[in-house]
């Protein structure tokens, strides 16, 4: 490991700056205070409560909404079943690698996720804005993001116990 790479945060609660009075070292060189560091593409902060992640994930996700809403227009003729598999692959699956978050992401977070499928839901059938969301998984034949998440977490748990995984 290098040092100069390495960086730290301090989960807490409290709303005390606790990082100044802190000097930690690897290889006598002092490393450095992180607010925000992001490992392994998630992005953390001291509460743990994930909103500068789901704010990237926005914006990445709506970046690539935007293409789908371009090529689901009426002359690229592409069916709601090739829009759905494009979708999966560029949105859902980036949303679905955050999925052991789940637990730790408030309700406002988990309806700007699930904003997120809506949009691609209703450009994909060309449906109303105002269309709920139930109707909109229904007509999708999709599971919420949350209902989604809560699936692969399990699905890894289970793995992890069948494969006697250590580290669960």
């Amino acid at each position: 490991m290098a040092a100069q790479k390495c960086n730290y945060i301090i989960f807490s609660n409290c709303n005390q700056n606790i990082s100044n009075k802190i000097a930690l070292k690897m290889y006598n060189q002092k490393l450095t205070y992180n607010p925000n560091p992001t490992f392994l593409g998630i992005t953390f902060e001291k509460k743990l409560t994930f909103q500068k992640h789901v704010d990237k994930l926005r914006k990445k996700c709506t970046n690539r909404l935007n293409c789908i809403k371009i090529i689901s227009n009426k002359t690229w003729n592409l069916t709601s079943k090739t829009l759905r598999s494009i979708y999966a692959s560029l949105i859902r699956s980036v949303i679905d690698y955050s999925s052991f978050i789940l637990t730790r992401l408030s309700k406002k977070r988990k309806k700007q996720l699930q904003a997120i499928q809506n949009a691609a839901i209703r450009a994909i059938f060309k449906l109303r804005y105002d269309t709920p969301s139930k109707k909109l998984n229904k007509i999708a034949q999709l599971t919420s993001v949350e209902e989604r998440m809560s699936d692969l977490n399990e699905a890894y748990a289970l793995s992890a116990i069948l494969n006697e995984n250590p580290l669960f």
